[in-house]
């Protein structure tokens, strides 16, 4: 069975920012089709992806063992998530499976701060949004907007390598077991 998805779009969902997170990925797919030499860039982003009536842990996992890469939006609240935290874990599990040094399967975007980031992400390296990020829909009609659209279109074209570069897919990718997690108290990878 092939990849079904380029991308996994990993976010904290939040009524806040969701229309930012939905513009961001819709402007991503558009540049990275062009990256990808015009193939339709398969995103999978869960409100898309899972309907009504799914089982929608199931599709989660079934996502992200038929994506290619990972692309996390890293905010704070990512890291208090146990379902962010699950699918960035399923990544880094599929990268040791590999053997796959840092920064294969896992392109970060920084959606703020960073300094809450716990060190296994601080190490990485991520394209930076922090500064185009806001809830306000009017931020779309702004000189930011166009701004950060030129961010996304050189993220794009990162991606596309990595999505080039991926492994052959195998069947089995890391990802069910990790979802049932706990956050723990003090946030990091090596107490997953």
């Amino acid at each position: 069975m092939p990849y079904e998805y380029d991308v996994f779009f990993s976010y904290k969902r939040d009524p806040e920012s969701i229309f930012w997170h939905r513009r961001v990925r819709d402007l991503l797919r558009h540049w990275l089709t062009q990256s990808l030499g015009g193939s339709k860039a398969r995103i999978f982003m869960d409100e898309d992806s899972i309907d009504t009536g799914d089982r929608w842990k199931a599709e989660l996992i079934n996502g992200l063992q038929h994506s290619k890469c990972l692309v996390p939006v890293w905010s704070p609240e990512y890291f208090h998530s146990k379902w962010c935290l699950s699918e960035w874990k399923a990544f880094r599990d599929r990268e040791s499976l590999l053997q796959i040094e840092q920064g294969g399967l896992i392109v970060p975007i920084k959606y703020c701060d960073g300094e809450h980031f716990p060190p296994e992400a601080q190490d990485i390296q991520m394209h930076d949004f922090s500064e185009y990020t806001s809830p306000v829909p009017a931020f779309w009609d702004t000189r930011g907007a166009v701004e950060l659209d030129g961010k996304i279109r050189s993220f794009a074209e990162q991606l596309a390598k990595k999505i080039n570069c991926a492994p052959a897919f195998a069947p089995g990718w890391p990802a069910e077991q990790v979802m049932d997690v706990p956050v723990p108290p003090k946030i990091s990878l090596a107490n997953l």
